[in-house]
């Protein structure tokens, strides 16, 4: 199975920050499953590792990119899991030669008014983070 470039970027570089995880089936990305207080960090990171490693197997040209979790603060719950959660991504990255992207300056006055999203600053961040990263590799 072959997949087509620009969603496989998409999924790569944006999957950890909808804070979701996708699978890729015939090319197409379905949402699976959202972050949840109940899973721990090393289970999140391993679903993500999973899928990288997946486009990995089934498009081995790719060059896997990890995009770090950005913080919430709809509920302090996830912010301790979402630390974790990085540093084993981080890990996971540099032992398989993944790239990694931090976006550690992205913190709570990035988001929006009810804590999850991104509003303008953040997004100005975000994508200044995808420049840099895309300038260097």
């Amino acid at each position: 199975m072959s997949v087509p470039l620009m969603p496989l970027l998409y999924t790569m570089l944006c999957l950890p920050l909808i804070a979701t995880l996708t699978s890729v089936i015939s090319g197409k990305m379905y949402f699976s499953e959202s972050l949840a207080p109940s899973d721990s960090a090393r289970h999140i990171a391993e679903k993500i590792v999973d899928l990288a490693t997946f486009i990995e197997k089934e498009s081995p040209q790719t060059k896997v990119t990890i995009s770090s979790l950005i913080s919430r603060k709809d509920s302090e719950a996830f912010k301790p899991k979402i630390e974790e959660t990085n540093k084993i991504l981080r890990s996971f990255a540099t032992q398989r030669s993944w790239n990694f992207i931090d976006h550690k300056n992205i913190n709570d006055p990035c988001l929006n008014n009810g804590g999850l999203h991104l509003n303008k600053k953040g997004h100005g961040f975000l994508i200044k983070n995808m420049i840099n990263y895309l300038k260097v590799n």
